[in-house]
This record gives C-alpha cells, structure tokens and sequence, in this order.
C-alpha cells in the first residue's frame, strides 16, 4: 500500500512538474518570437529610412547636375545669338566705314598723320568688334626683341597676334593727283614700297615662337579703295604676303578676322568648362558605380534578414505549434488533467 501510494504521488509530481514546464517553454518561445519580431520590424524600418535619404540626396545631386547643363546650354545659345548680332551690327558699320573710306580722295601727306590715321580706323573697328584695351589687346607693348607693335591681340594659352598699321601712302597720294601720264609712273612706285613695306614688317620679329605668338601678322590698310586697288594692280602681292606670313586686311577683313577669333576664344571657354563638366561626370559616374555596389550588399542583406525573419515566424513557428500540439494530445490520451490554480 505504501509502495502504491509512493508510485501515485511521485506520477502526481511528475505531471504537475511537466505541465509548469511545458507552459513556461511555451511562454518563454512566444517572448522570445515576439521580441525577435519587434526588433526584425524597427531594424528594417531604419535601413529603409536610411536608404530613402540617400536617394533623396542622389535625387537632389542629379537635378543639380540637370540645372548646370540647362544653364550652360542656354548660355551657349544666348552667346551664338549675340554673335550674330554683332556681326549684323560689324556688316552695318563695315558699310558705314567703307562709305566713308570710298569718298576718300587723297591720303593724309604727313606719315605721323598717316599713323595716327590708321590707328584711329583700327580703334573704331576693335571698338566695334567690342574688344577691350588690357583684356583683348595691347598697343605699343614692347617685346623681348625691342620691337612695339601697334597693337598685339591677347589670345588663350598666352598666344598673341601683332598688327601693323602704318602704311606707306605716298605714292598713291601722288597717282591720285597726277596727270595720265605721269600715273604709271607713280603706279609703279607705289606697289613697289608696298611690297618693300611687306618685306619690313616680316623682318621686325612680330613673328615670335619664344613670346607664343600666331605664325603670321597683320598688316592693316585703313582704305577698302586703296585695298582694292593694290591687288588689281599686282595680284601677286597677296602671295607674296603669305610666303612671309603676312596677312594684308582692309576694315572690312579686319572686322571679319577679329570676330571669328573672339569666337574662336569664347568656343576654348566654352570647351574647357565643357571639359571641366565631363570630368565632373566621370567622377560621378565613378561614385555612382560605388553607390550602386553598395546599394546591392544592402538589398543582398535586407534580403538575407528577410528570408531569416519569414523562416523565424513560419517554420519555427509551425515547429513550436506542432510541439505544443504534440503535448497536448499526450495529455489528452493520458487523461491527465492539470488542476488550475
């Protein structure tokens, strides 16, 4: 009878001690799953927070970048459209000029005042080309090799461009007032100092590698008749200008030459900022390709957390529930009933 009694307390033990078991497993797994699914749900609403600032900030950088290209697009057009108004308004004051040079019938017989003449119609075309004196050229800038020109054009890298202005006007002068018969004679003179001046003005060292400048001179004639009437007489001059790199121009060529070369230095601006804008890009694209790397560890671990979370709150779950389910059903066969407290 003892032994009997010993048998049924001790099973009494035992089942009273396996139910207080099982029913803190139970609640210790649900703690456990519910603290694991709270901290899974905050740590994936950080990194989304986390990632959807840097693309807002990438968002930002790209239409900042969009802004810069509009802009320096649109300045680019605004500067192709102010250039050809400022060749409409050259055309206008070339005619202007040549007009006024046409109705010229004889030259100034002072050479100081033929200079000075010559200087003043190359100030009204700089002027009007809207170049500026210091910025876009110099007049009578001494060089290394003691030479002044009268007027050197500043070009980008340092390169530069002399012009001479003094022409010898003399003879013309002459043939202009001379009778038939004399009018060869003084025709002859006059191609003859201007093929002499040509070979002066190739001889003054205007043409300078060591100073960086162009590999030719201007030679500027302020008349478009005188202009003209040089190569009806000797179109050979013009060629025999060239193989010295000599560039003989009337107002109208000067305005004409000044011009594409102030688009030629706007256009090295233009391209070196636009030089500037792909260097840009290149390292962006570069950066871009880093973020992109990044960006796919962090979806391979949000993935990864995914797929742990969901076997976390399916298949352990399932497990825990089939366990659980086990137990009660031993309980049920075994017709044990747990007194409640």
């Amino acid at each position: 009878e003892a032994t009997g009694s010993l048998k049924e307390s001790f099973s009494d033990i035992s089942l009273n001690s396996l139910s207080k078991t099982t029913d803190h497993l139970i609640k210790i797994a649900s703690e456990k799953l519910s603290s694991e699914r709270e901290l899974s749900v905050k740590e994936i609403a950080s990194q989304k927070q986390a990632l959807e600032n840097k693309i807002e900030t990438l968002n930002s950088e790209l239409l900042k970048l969009t802004n810069l290209v509009n802009t320096l697009e649109n300045k680019r057009s605004s500067q192709i459209g102010e250039l050809k108004q400022a060749l409409d308004t050259s055309h206008n004051q070339t005619m202007q000029l040549y007009s006024v040079t046409n109705n010229l019938n004889q030259t100034l017989s002072s050479k100081q005042h033929r200079g000075q003449w010559g200087e003043r119609m190359a100030d009204d075309i700089l002027n009007s080309c809207g170049l500026k004196e210091g910025i876009n050229y110099l007049r009578q800038s001494k060089s290394a090799s003691g030479n002044r020109p009268d007027f050197t054009f500043l070009f980008p890298n340092n390169m530069k461009l002399n012009m001479d202005v003094k022409f010898p006007f003399e003879n013309y002068r002459r043939y202009i007032d001379a009778d038939d018969i004399d009018k060869g004679q003084y025709k002859q003179a006059f191609i003859k100092d201007v093929k002499n001046h040509i070979k002066a003005v190739s001889g003054r060292e205007y043409i300078n590698i060591e100073e960086k400048t162009l590999d030719c001179v201007l030679l500027f004639i302020p008349n478009e008749s005188i202009y003209s009437f040089i190569f009806q007489v000797d179109n050979t001059i013009i060629d025999e200008a060239s193989t010295k790199n000599v560039l003989i121009c009337s107002p109208s060529s000067l305005i004409s030459i000044l011009s594409v070369m102030r688009q030629a230095a706007d256009n090295f601006v233009i391209e070196k900022n636009a030089k500037l804008l792909l260097q840009a890009l290149s390292v962006f694209r570069k950066e871009w390709g880093k973020y992109s790397d990044s960006l796919d560890k962090i979806g391979g671990f949000i993935d990864k957390l995914s797929n742990e979370y969901r076997e976390l709150m399916v298949t352990r779950t399932k497990k825990l529930d089939k366990s659980i389910n086990e137990l009660e059903l031993l309980n049920e066969n075994n017709e044990i009933y747990l007194e409640e407290k």
